[in-house]
């Protein structure tokens, strides 16, 4: 990541250089997106030298190469250790709307339900959503273990209130089944654990996802001995 940032940075010439040097293309990056985001004017020289539309075209670059490589080489190198816990999380919630629609369900499944009851949300004792916050390097990482989409790579890097939705609904009005679709920052995308499909029955979403949990302790699988991937960048694994 690091190689191919100072790479894009060189290719804009020796002001865009200087200007990411002192701190780097991390907290440089931060800093531009933020003042783009937010409309704050560089003063006149910089903006001279290194114009806020540019520095954010050359950021935006960077931080989508930095969101796969590092989805690559953390997430495909330790069995999607940052992810597991969420997509665990996820198949639980997705066996209990599937008995609350009454779905036929395995007594293991049954089982499951009982062994991780689902908590209601603020101010509803029959919550009709489950809100999770995490970090942007943590959503990019999640949502990409969710998606693989083109229409969403293509939004990489997420920006900051980027949202991940996961919408179920009855398959047709008469029916208990229920579908699946998933959403990224609003845009309808495929679902890895669907075949890239972009509406999914639950059962098979929910069958998908659980296969897709390989860690059985997280907790334990980070004490082990870990040595970051050649490539990747300290700041973005702290």
């Amino acid at each position: 990541m690091d190689t191919y940032a100072n790479q894009q940075i060189s290719n804009k010439g020796q002001p865009y250089t200087d200007f990411f040097a002192k701190h780097g293309w991390e907290k440089t990056c931060n800093y531009v997106s933020w003042a783009y985001i937010e409309s704050v004017d560089l003063n006149d020289a910089t903006e001279t030298a290194t114009p806020l539309d540019s520095l954010y075209t050359l950021c935006q670059a960077i931080g989508k190469n930095a969101a796969t490589t590092l989805n690559t080489k953390v997430e495909g190198t330790t069995g999607g250790i940052t992810s597991n816990d969420l997509r665990q999380n996820l198949q639980e919630r997705m066996l209990f709307w599937m008995d609350k629609a009454k779905m036929t369900m395995t007594a293991a499944q049954k089982a499951l339900i009982k062994a991780h009851p689902l908590k209601t949300t603020t101010g509803s004792e029959d919550p009709r959503y489950i809100a999770f916050t995490t970090s942007e390097a943590h959503i990019e990482m999640f949502a990409q273990s969710l998606s693989q989409d083109p229409a969403f790579l293509a939004m990489l890097p997420l920006p900051p209130s980027s949202t991940i939705v996961i919408e179920f609904a009855k398959a047709t009005a008469g029916s208990n089944d229920l579908t699946a679709s998933l959403y990224i920052n609003d845009v309808e995308v495929q679902m890895a654990q669907c075949a890239n499909a972009l509406t999914c029955p639950v059962a098979t979403y929910q069958e998908n996802m659980a296969k897709s949990v390989t860690l059985t302790n997280v907790t334990q699988s980070c004490e082990g001995k870990y040595t970051p991937p050649t490539g990747t960048h300290k700041l973005l694994l702290d």
